[in-house]
């Protein structure tokens, strides 16, 4: 199968661009990935804030140890320990393939405040997943507190997020809180406390459906207009 266009980390094909086109349609890897790369590159390192955003690849590798060294190994390259912010996009997949699981929330860590976040668009399907994760990595991204209870029990705050009107958007509604969380680190100047992440009101005024349903044509025509350019390069 023919690629469509190449971005960093991410190959993307045709398929790729219908769950774009159908409204009615769940994001996959894929997509998720794209944007993350998308955010890092035009937002994230022209800020020189230090955050990462994590790929569902790689995510999906941590599902399968409870090692810390071996998750230190396995994120080397982004050294978790100079991250203040992390994000991660969680799934209810239990393989690779990128097409299976059928529900996307969003996991934040804050390093100055030792917190996950946790954001779901549809009740708190992840729940459970994502507490897993956290306590996973609370050993790596917590170093200095290996003999402390947040360990083993990191906080853990299930933020009251806007919820989608269908069964389809779980993963754009994934894509608008990171947007939206990625700029605000970005554009704030003073210091960011635990309501700047768990701030109803806030994230209401700014995640809606029609944001939600906008930001699905947007990434069309983001992946539209660097298969434009990539073809004016050519």
């Amino acid at each position: 199968m023919e690629h469509i266009l190449i971005y960093k980390s991410v190959t993307l094909y045709e398929e790729d661009l219908l769950p774009l086109q159908q409204p009615r349609t769940w994001l996959t890897d894929n997509q998720i990935s794209f944007f993350y790369e998308y955010l890092t590159e035009t937002i994230v390192k022209q800020s020189g804030k230090k955050i990462l955003l994590m790929t569902p690849p790689i995510l999906m590798l941590l599902s399968y140890t409870n090692s810390p060294q071996e998750i230190k190994e396995i994120f080397q390259a982004s050294d978790l320990s100079k991250q203040e912010y992390i994000f991660l996009p969680i799934n209810n997949k239990t393989d690779f393939d990128q097409f299976s699981g059928s529900h996307w929330s969003l996991l934040i860590f804050v390093k100055s405040l030792s917190t996950f976040f946790y954001y779901d668009s549809y009740s708190q399907g992840n729940y459970k997943i994502a507490t897993q994760f956290a306590k996973r990595l609370a050993p790596v991204l917590i170093p200095n507190n290996t003999q402390n209870e947040k360990v083993s029990k990191p906080n853990f705050v299930k933020v009251k997020s806007p919820q989608q009107e269908n069964l389809f958007d779980c993963g754009v509604f994934l894509l608008a809180f990171t947007r939206f969380f990625v700029k605000s680190i970005c554009a704030e100047k003073k210091e960011i406390n635990d309501k700047f992440f768990d701030n109803k009101k806030n994230l209401s005024n700014h995640i809606t459906q029609e944001i939600v349903t906008k930001l699905r044509k947007d990434l069309l025509r983001i992946i539209n207009n660097l298969r434009k350019k990539k073809t004016e390069w050519n």
